[in-house]
């Protein structure tokens, strides 16, 4: 792209691939401040015997709170997209980072002792919500290619 070109696109489509490096940073932070008591319990119970049970646990638990990256990713273009991926991840890191200061603050941590708070199982069920956004943006991808290449070109 020439200087002139960068000129002429929209400011907020320039800032959009700043926004989200700092959403990508941002949900990381949040699921390493949600995961930061069970981490080392993590790290020791993998098990690189045959089955890997551990290990697979581990991967697939990090996959499914990472995920909204590549969902954030995809949308690094659209800043609507951008906006809608802001509200989860900016409401998961508030949360997170207000638990850990009750934690550090008066040794309590509410999140820990109570089995089904939603801040237990929102890094959760939004990691869920955004494979199926990526898989079904990956379908239609994958579809629309398969339909432009296939319609003749005159």
């Amino acid at each position: 792209m020439e200087r002139s070109e960068i000129r002429d696109l929209p400011r907020r489509r320039r800032l959009c691939g700043a926004a989200a490096l700092a959403l990508c940073v941002l949900h990381a932070l949040a699921i390493f401040v949600f995961s930061y008591h069970q981490l080392p319990a993590d790290i020791r119970a993998i098990d690189f015997s045959p089955p890997n049970d551990g290990l697979k646990m581990f991967l697939v638990n990090y996959g499914l709170w990472l995920s909204p990256i590549i969902v954030v990713f995809l949308w690094r273009k659209f800043p609507i997209g951008l906006g809608l991926c802001a509200i989860p991840i900016g409401t998961n890191l508030s949360v997170q980072l207000y638990y850990e200061w009750l934690f550090l603050t008066y040794g309590t941590n509410p999140s820990m002792r109570q089995k089904g708070d939603w801040v237990s199982w929102f890094p959760t069920l939004f990691g869920a919500f955004a494979i199926v956004v990526a898989a079904l943006w990956l379908f239609w991808y994958a579809i629309g290619g398969w339909a432009t290449r296939s319609i003749p070109r005159q």
